[in-house]
Formats: C-alpha cells, structure tokens, sequence
C-alpha cells in the first residue's frame, strides 16, 4: 500500500500590475514593496493551516511555463510537506 497525504494544499495568483509589458524587475520600489506585503499577508493567513510545511511564491511569465493570464503575475505554491529537492538543499546548508 503507498502512503499519500491528504490534500492539503493551495495555489494563488498574485497579478502584479495592469502594464502588460511590466515584469518584476521592472516595477518602481513602492509598488514592488505593496507586492512583498501582499505576499507576507499571504503567507500570514496561508500558514495558519498547521498542515502547510512549506509555501513558494514566484514569478510566472512566457509561454513556456503555460501563462493563461498575459498581466505580470506571480503564484504562491503552498504544500503540506517540503519538497524533496528544498529538503535536500535544507539539510545540507543547517548542517555548517
């Protein structure tokens, strides 16, 4: 029998502007510091699940990773467990 966990986990969508032909980098420090907060409020309400071991919030753009929605967006993966890769890398940084 394989062992899963349950479904516990999110994805938003965190549209950063309304200028189409902006990107992250792009934006001026007062609207990049709204997106940080935006994202710490986020993670404030998403972490109040116990079962949310980890969470990634990123920028999304081209077609290449399957962009539906053509304004600057980021997302925010949110996971019941950490992903092995960033546990692997985890584990290898608390160890010096």
């Amino acid at each position: 029998m394989v062992k899963t966990l349950p479904a516990n986990r999110a994805c938003e969508v965190v549209v950063f502007t309304q200028n189409v032909k902006a990107s992250l980098s792009s934006l001026e420090l007062e609207h990049l510091d709204l997106l940080l907060q935006v994202w710490g409020d986020r993670t404030h309400v998403l972490r109040a699940n116990p079962q949310i071991q980890y969470m990634l919030p990123f920028e999304i753009k081209g077609i290449e990773m399957g962009v539906t929605l053509h304004h600057p967006h980021g997302q925010i993966y949110v996971y019941p467990f950490i992903p092995p890769v960033v546990e692997t890398l985890y584990c290898n940084v608390s160890t010096f």
